[in-house]
């Protein structure tokens, strides 16, 4: 299917495109409404795990690939809006 649609999606006007990918996100919605993304494995602890530092119970993991030149200057200033 996804062939299919990479075939013409070229000749398909956009606000078709927006309209069969609303359809489809729909659909998705209905079928993983009750799912939670979290890695298969990941809802035990690991062995020897002494927790997260200051003692708190879980930890917000915010990843980000940058693949240019100013990378470096951004992971370093989302560090200090942390880590002040």
């Amino acid at each position: 299917m996804n062939r299919f649609f990479y075939l013409l999606k070229p000749i398909i006007p956009r606000r078709a495109q927006l309209f069969l990918r609303r359809l489809l996100v729909k659909k998705q919605l209905k079928q993983y409404k009750d799912v939670w993304p979290i890695f298969p494995g990941s809802q035990t602890k690991p062995k020897n795990w002494v927790g997260w530092p200051d003692g708190k119970s879980f930890a917000f993991v915010l990843s980000l690939f940058l693949a240019n030149n100013l990378s470096g200057f951004l992971v370093v200033s989302i560090n200090s809006i942390f880590n002040p």
